[in-house]
């Protein structure tokens, strides 16, 4: 339930802010399992960048995140702001490849993207941890949580710019790249 004076979208991205948007998260998690539905989750951030990022650079940062994740989905398809340095992208009735396809997609056009920026040409690039439940199987909304984030931790600790799919969990699908 929306607190009174709690923004309903992001101000840079125009996602929907987790807080507001978690109910419907974990009912799409319960409908995916009851019906033996595919689901798919995908944690996007981006990679260290060679400047610091003050508000001015953030806000061209996460409006070119916003736009290459809008042209990567389908309507179906859910962003979530899940805080201020990671999009969560729910994905229903999608596997692991078809959520590996997407998150390619984004990691793409984030690269093809470039930034002028106090002189310099910044070229910003995004790592994506992925997770997905398996029909039959069980798991939680907080497992493909923690395993995205694992996922995507091993991304960027493998230099970034990758998607990342990590080992097994109970109730999770999960293959390496």
């Amino acid at each position: 339930m929306r607190v009174a004076g709690e923004p309903l979208l992001d101000p840079l991205t125009q996602f929907y802010v987790f807080a507001h948007f978690k109910d419907f998260v974990f009912v799409e998690v319960k409908r995916s399992r009851r019906h033996g539905l595919p689901l798919a989750l995908a944690l996007v951030a981006f990679d260290p960048l060679p400047v610091r990022a003050g508000r001015e650079l953030r806000e061209q940062l996460h409006g070119g995140l916003a736009l290459a994740i809008r042209r990567s989905l389908r309507d179906t398809d859910f962003p979530v702001q899940y805080s201020a340095d990671r999009v969560l992208l729910l994905l229903p009735h999608t596997d692991l490849a078809g959520a590996h396809t997407l998150a390619r997609r984004v990691c793409e056009r984030v690269a093809r993207s470039s930034l002028a920026f106090d002189d310099q040409v910044i070229r910003p690039t995004v790592s994506v941890g992925l997770a997905a439940l398996t029909p039959g199987r069980e798991g939680s909304f907080a497992d493909l949580v923690r395993q995205a984030q694992s996922s995507l931790e091993s991304a960027q600790s493998a230099g970034g710019n990758r998607v990342e799919l990590l080992a097994e969990t109970p109730g999770l699908e999960i293959e390496g790249t």
